[in-house]
């Protein structure tokens, strides 16, 4: 048994509001919102991409209470004593663990750019 086809409208061919596929009459997306529907999906995979190679770089970031018993127990050495090595304004910090020592991450500022900067904080 073969399939009924649908004849278009001559008012909905005119208008663009649908499209004939194999011979079938289907409502079709204008350019638009093909293009939206191609951002849309780009934006999310970038999304995706952000969260997880952020999960990965803060892994081995320490709470603030374990960052603060980790200075005070000597392990590490206060953020005050590494600052000047930071090469600009600090405007965010976390103690981490990385290749089994502790180093800062910081966001720095400097001549109005941000940028991520890596310290030494072993004693």
């Amino acid at each position: 048994m073969k399939a009924a086809q649908a004849e278009p409208f001559a008012s909905d061919l005119k208008n663009g509001s649908a499209c004939v596929q194999l011979g079938l009459v289907t409502p079709c997306a204008s350019t638009a919102d093909v293009l939206r529907i191609r951002l849309v999906k780009v934006f999310v995979t970038a999304l995706f991409l952000l969260l997880a190679v952020t999960g990965a770089a803060s892994a081995n970031c320490l709470s603030q209470a374990e960052a603060r018993a980790v200075v005070a127990s000597g392990q590490a050495q206060p953020l005050g004593a590494v600052a000047g090595q930071a090469g600009g304004e600090i405007i965010k910090a976390q103690l981490c663990r990385q290749g089994g020592r502790y180093v800062y991450v910081l966001s720095v500022l400097k001549n109005g750019q941000v940028t991520n900067v890596t310290v030494n904080a072993n004693r």
